[in-house]
């Protein structure tokens, strides 16, 4: 039985999903805190197709807010679809090792190769937030497969 798997990537200002029937999007969320978790929220609700499994990068950021976003942006994660699915947190340098991602990348050249490698492997991602949810995606569907 194939399982159907959204894979987030949560950040500051927009928020990279992936579905494992390929679609790709990103939710932006500008604004105050609490106003970019609420538009979160929405963006959520609407994505809560039935999911068996969500998966979302660990947050770790620098600053204050940046780690209030990311942790609130998994709260929120966690309330649309935790009774729905089962929830996996992953830390991001998890996923870059499996993927062989280069060591001591500058942040540009971070994002280039992670878009870069999404198209390699088949998703063809807008932003490098999508990117990022796409290659979490790849990673989960080889690791409950």
């Amino acid at each position: 039985m194939t399982k159907t798997i959204l894979a987030i990537d949560p950040s500051t200002t927009a928020l990279g999903y992936a579905f494992s029937d390929g679609r790709l999007g990103t939710l932006t969320m500008a604004g105050a805190r609490q106003v970019r978790l609420a538009k979160l929220l929405e963006g959520l609700q609407d994505l809560s197709t039935s999911c068996d499994v969500v998966a979302y990068y660990r947050p770790f950021a620098r600053g204050a807010d940046a780690t209030r976003c990311g942790w609130g942006a998994v709260g929120v994660v966690e309330a649309v679809f935790g009774r729905q699915a089962a929830v996996l947190d992953v830390a991001e340098i998890t996923v870059r090792a499996w993927h062989k991602f280069p060591a001591k990348l500058a942040r540009a050249d971070l994002k280039k190769f992670s878009v870069d490698l999404a198209n390699k492997l088949g998703y063809h991602p807008v932003t490098h937030d999508e990117a990022d949810a796409a290659l979490l995606l790849h990673y989960v569907q080889e690791k409950i497969a």
